[in-house]
C-alpha cells in the first residue's frame, strides 16, 4: 500500500512490544508467525519502514477503527465525519 501511494517513509505502530521487537530483531519467532515476521522484515530491509511501540492507551483510536471495521460497522465517511465513539477515543 505504501508503494502504491508512493510513500517514501512509513511508520508501523503497535501496542504489542513483542511484535515490534520481533520486527526489528534477528531473533527466530515462533513457527506459527515465522512466515509473517519474515515477510515484514523483508519489506523493512527494502527501506522506508520504521517500527514504533505505543502504549495501548495511546492506541485507542486505531483499536476502535480496527475493531469496528472487523465487525463491518465502520461508516463509509469515518475519516471526514468521525463518529462520536471515535471522537471520544481522541
Amino acid at each position: 500500500m505504501a508503494r502504491a501511494l508512493q510513500c517514501a517513509a512509513v511508520e508501523i505502530e503497535s501496542d504489542s512490544k513483542t511484535v515490534i521487537q520481533l520486527c526489528v530483531s534477528e531473533g527466530v519467532p515462533l513457527w506459527e508467525i515465522c512466515a509473517v515476521i519474515q515477510d515484514i522484515r523483508s519489506l523493512a530491509h527494502s527501506g522506508g519502514l520504521a517500527f514504533k511501540w505505543s502504549p495501548r492507551v495511546r492506541n485507542r483510536a486505531a483499536h476502535w477503527v480496527a475493531t469496528t471495521c472487523l465487525h463491518d460497522y465502520l461508516p463509509l465517511h469515518w475519516v471526514s465525519q468521525p463518529p462520536m465513539a471515535l471522537v471520544g477515543c481522541l
